[in-house]
């Protein structure tokens, strides 16, 4: 038993390690050392320096399905999580829980510490969110949408611009974000 206890706590650890390492070099492929600048403030909206959409990102999904984040003509909702991380699923369950009010959004869950797909495919399934796609991240997602730590949320427009990037925003922040990304 005790050897199990260890060899559970040197998983959580490698992994606690997977994901840190995972942010660091994101932030380091967007030009952002990791010590410096901070991640959004709860709730915080983000803001566009050019005002620019975000380009589209051709990816696929955990089932293997071709995406393209932004979503073209729709709200797109994004979370980017690890499973090891506890903020993460109370802000996906919210999410869960305001997929069913704007079933015309997106809702992706962006995986960021390159777990297996059938850890994040149970990640998803524990959530309960039918509405929410999972998709992994070799980096291009993080970095186009400028993400520095977990559990942010950005809610692009129909035109791909960012009208919300917020770390844990509440569920009320998501859905007045969603309500202006849906004119």
């Amino acid at each position: 038993m005790t050897h199990h206890v260890t060899t559970t706590t040197t998983l959580r650890s490698h992994r606690a390690a997977v994901v840190a390492t995972a942010l660091i070099a994101v932030s380091l492929l967007t030009g952002c050392a990791a010590t410096t600048g901070s991640p959004a403030s709860p709730d915080s909206p983000a803001s566009s320096a050019s005002g620019a959409p975000v380009s589209p990102i051709s990816t696929q999904t955990l089932a293997g399905a071709p995406i393209t984040l932004p979503a073209s003509g729709k709200p797109t909702l994004l979370i980017f999580y690890s499973v090891e991380c506890g903020a993460c699923v109370d802000v996906t369950k919210r999410i869960s829980s305001i997929s069913t009010t704007f079933p015309e959004a997106d809702y992706i869950a962006v995986n960021v510490a390159g777990e297996d797909p059938a850890t994040q495919d149970a990640f998803l399934e524990y959530i309960g969110n039918p509405a929410l796609v999972g998709v992994e991240d070799g980096g291009a997602i993080v970095q186009a949408f400028s993400v520095k730590a977990l559990s942010i949320v950005v809610v692009t427009d129909k035109t791909g611009h960012v009208v919300l990037q917020a770390v844990e925003p509440s569920t009320e922040t998501m859905m007045n974000a969603l309500r202006q990304a849906s004119v």
